[in-house]
C-alpha cells in the first residue's frame, strides 16, 4: 500500500531577506525565482495533486514556479501566514536592537513565549498554524502526493 507524500517548502529567497520580513510583502528575487523553478525536474517526476500555501506572495509565486505549468490551483490558507514582527517587521537586526534593548533580550532569552512589540511569540504562531495544519495533513490524505509552500518560522512550529 502507498502512503501520501506531504512535501513541505519554505518559499524561495525573498527581497525581504535582509530585514525582519515578518508578514511584509516581499517579492521573489531573481535568484528566487531561479531556486523556486530548480525544483521542476523533481516535481515533474514527482507530481502533486494539491497545494496549500500563505496568502503572502513569495510562497504564492513559489508554489507556482516550481510546479511549472502542472501547479493546480492554490489552496490560500491565511493561517500560513509568516510570524508577526509586529513593530519590527521590515526593520534589521541591529535597528531593533538599537530601539528595542529590553524587549530584543527578553526574546532572545524565550524565543517561544515572548513576542515582539505588537507581534507574535512562537507560542501564539504555534495556535495559529497548527489546527490549520491538522486540516490540511486531513484532506492531504485524499490525494498521492501534496505539497505547503509556506515560512520558516510557519515550517519551524510545524516540525
Amino acid at each position: 500500500m502507498a502512503y501520501p507524500v506531504l512535501y513541505r517548502m519554505r518559499h524561495a529567497q525573498a527581497s525581504g531577506a535582509r530585514v525582519m520580513a515578518g508578514q511584509g510583502e516581499y517579492p521573489l528575487t531573481d535568484e528566487g525565482r531561479r531556486q523556486a523553478m530548480a525544483w521542476q525536474p523533481f516535481f515533474t517526476a514527482n507530481p502533486v495533486r494539491a497545494v496549500w500555501t500563505s496568502p503572502l506572495s513569495r510562497a504564492r509565486r513559489t508554489a507556482e514556479l516550481a510546479l511549472g505549468g502542472d501547479c493546480p490551483p492554490l489552496r490560500i490558507v491565511p493561517a500560513l501566514r509568516e510570524i508577526s514582527l509586529g513593530l519590527w517587521e521590515g526593520k534589521s537586526g541591529a535597528w531593533v536592537r538599537e530601539h528595542f534593548p529590553e524587549a530584543w533580550d527578553a526574546r532572545g532569552r524565550d524565543f517561544f513565549r515572548v513576542a515582539p512589540p505588537e507581534g507574535e511569540s512562537l507560542a501564539m504562531l504555534a495556535e495559529r498554524v497548527l489546527p490549520a495544519f491538522r486540516k490540511i495533513l486531513a484532506e492531504a490524505s485524499g490525494y498521492p502526493a501534496s505539497l505547503v509552500v509556506a515560512h520558516r518560522a510557519v515550517n519551524g512550529v510545524i516540525l
